[in-house]
């Protein structure tokens, strides 16, 4: 059988479904077809869904009395209830306690979760926008054009009536 057929015949049986799982050697171009991600599963829609092993993972997670994590999950679950407008959507659950792994990093990879970066050229890229003494536009000089408008049409709307 090719990789895919081979991948697809072990996952019947299989009680994992994790690349680390399979006994043989599979492409990354032949894991990139088939492996789960939040981004690119269907969740219910999907034909394999009551099958599916990340979402028999995620079951399984969910009724967990003990959870143990990496900062890299636990941040994503952060991240995404953060996007989530009533704070619904979530990849752990509830959850009152949780041990997390790898916590000496959790500072390093929390700043590139929820962080901004800019270097010295991108402030310098800023400034720009606001004034380049080179061209003497920007947008301040447009923001003191508008406020001059706005005062002479406030200014304007206060005389008395011509005529």
């Amino acid at each position: 059988l090719d990789q895919l057929g081979r991948l697809g015949q072990w996952a019947l049986d299989a009680p994992g479904g994790s690349r680390q799982d399979v006994p043989f050697s599979v492409s990354e171009s032949v894991w990139s077809r088939v492996r789960a991600e939040r981004g690119s599963c269907a969740g219910r829609q999907c034909r394999h869904f009551e099958r599916c092993h990340f979402q028999l993972a995620r079951q399984r997670m969910r009724k967990a009395n003990l959870l143990v994590v990496n900062h890299a999950l636990l941040l994503s679950d952060l991240a995404l209830r953060r996007r989530s407008p009533d704070g619904a959507a979530e990849l752990l659950g509830k959850y009152d306690l949780l041990v997390l792994d790898e916590a000496h990093t959790l500072e390093t990879v929390a700043s590139d979760h929820f962080g901004a970066s800019i270097s010295s050229g991108g402030v310098g890229s800023l400034l720009r926008e606001l004034y380049n003494p080179r061209t003497d536009w920007g947008l301040l000089a447009l923001a003191l054009i508008a406020a001059a408008i706005a005062a002479f049409a406030w200014w304007d709307m206060r005389q008395p009536p011509r005529g």
